[in-house]
């Protein structure tokens, strides 16, 4: 899982947007399915348990928690657009799969 994913700004800020629980907003996602592995591997049917469903595991800052089936998201990863690394792309690229996942589509 990843837990408290949102960094402050992608574009270059990567400090956690919820450093503690008094700055967490509603609607925001919080934790979601594990999207890479180290090796750069993204989103096989080998890596990622929710593979043939095109789905993913979403906790949200207000205590909610959906099985979101995003088919941007989906796409995005499954196509390898994912960037991984710290980095000002890698930020950015996690930063649409996650406004995707909270919007749903």
């Amino acid at each position: 899982m990843l837990y408290n994913p949102h960094v402050t700004d992608p574009n270059g800020n990567f400090a956690r947007l919820f450093a503690k629980t008094s700055s967490i907003v509603p609607s925001k996602l919080f934790g979601t399915d594990y999207l890479a592995d180290n090796t750069g591997t993204t989103f096989s049917p080998n890596t990622f348990a929710h593979y043939p469903s095109q789905g993913f595991d979403c906790i949200f800052t207000d205590g909610s928690v959906q099985f979101v089936q995003s088919v941007s998201a989906f796409n995005y990863i499954s196509q390898g657009k994912l960037v991984s690394g710290e980095t000002v792309a890698s930020a950015q690229s996690y930063a649409q799969v996650y406004t995707n996942l909270e919007n749903g589509n």
